[in-house]
């Protein structure tokens, strides 16, 4: 990812030489602001905001959580194969 690309998604905008870059939520990319229009700029503030009457960009689920258990610790997995291989 270039410079301006990674500042501009990071932080929203910058200004260089009085120019100001914005990150375009809809098209995914930087653009000069004086270059686009109100319309352009209100549909990229739908994304940004994921507003749910934008049908073409639904709000993301949370991904469900597979595992609620922690993973065994080297002790246990240890004791579990001892138990294993006795025969008990």
């Amino acid at each position: 990812m270039s410079g301006l690309r990674h500042i501009c998604k990071q932080y929203g905008s910058i200004v260089i030489n009085g120019v100001e870059w914005v990150w375009d939520y809809a098209n995914d990319r930087p653009r000069v602001k004086s270059e686009m229009t109100k319309e352009e700029i209100e549909h990229s503030n739908q994304f940004k905001h994921n507003d749910p009457t934008n049908a073409s960009h639904p709000p993301t689920a949370k991904p469900r959580q597979l595992f609620r258990c922690r993973p065994a610790t080297h002790r246990q997995e240890t004791e579990r194969r001892s138990v294993v291989n006795s025969g008990h």
